[in-house]
């Protein structure tokens, strides 16, 4: 009976440990989630700063165009 006692024992502080391994993992993949999405949002801003710099840009331009005209 008490090997049977602790193998019980031994079987369930291993799942204990695996659900902390779990646990772990899944916080560092959410972590990791929201990283990306902050990444992407930075993205997209910067995107579009260059896309309103790529306007001034070419409208300085069409400017400096009709201004030698």
């Amino acid at each position: 009976m008490r090997q049977y006692e602790d193998s019980a024992c031994s079987l369930q502080w291993t799942i204990q440990m695996r659900d902390k391994q779990i646990t772990v993992i899944s916080e560092k993949l959410n972590s990791h989630l929201a990283l990306f999405n902050s990444v992407g949002k930075e993205v997209a801003a910067v995107k579009q700063v260059l896309g309103d710099v790529e306007c001034l840009v070419g409208e300085k331009e069409n400017v400096g165009m009709s201004a030698l005209s």
